[in-house]
């Protein structure tokens, strides 16, 4: 028992460290469809400070089954007022093997980006906000959109919570 207990308080003890790491989470809806991902920690940074900088948001493949592969957020400026707002989601095709074959995007004239908090934590920006828009889908090459597209277009809203190291 004196073990389980001990276990306990050391997690306790290293849960303030791992909100400290580089990471987060993008929620929300895609078209209609929920999806949940992971922050690809490794691709995803910052550069500035709490009020003013640039943000670049990474993730790994949405769900490559119904055609959705690697997300990509990105913006700079002040956080209260930001610009250059750029969404991007990867089109997968898997005919006949996995391939990018395509994306949907949108830029700032077609997004809405609130930030809810920017803070700097050492070398780490804590930033969460939403952003909502439609998307239109760019084929790549000669490539057609994937089978399970529901149209060239998607309504997107998406809540992310990231912490992103600091170059």
């Amino acid at each position: 028992m004196k073990q389980i207990a001990m276990a306990f308080v050391i997690s306790l003890a290293a849960a303030p460290a791992m909100a400290d790491e580089p990471g987060g989470r993008i929620t929300g809806t895609i078209g209609d469809r929920p999806v949940t991902v992971e922050i690809w920690r490794a691709q995803s940074d910052a550069y500035g400070d709490a009020e003013r900088g640039g943000v670049s948001i990474y993730t790994r493949h949405i769900d490559p089954d119904d055609g959705f592969g690697r997300l990509s957020l990105g913006f700079e400026g002040t956080f209260t007022n930001p610009f250059n707002i750029e969404l991007s989601i990867a089109g997968v095709g898997t005919d006949p093997k996995p391939h990018v074959n395509g994306y949907w995007e949108a830029d700032q004239e077609d997004l809405t980006l609130r930030i809810a908090r920017s803070e700097v934590r050492g070398d780490l920006l804590a930033i969460r906000g939403t952003v909502s828009g439609e998307l239109l889908f760019q084929p790549q090459g000669d490539r057609a959109a994937p089978a399970s597209a529901l149209s060239d277009s998607l309504s997107v809203t998406l809540d992310f919570d990231a912490r992103l190291e600091m170059d």
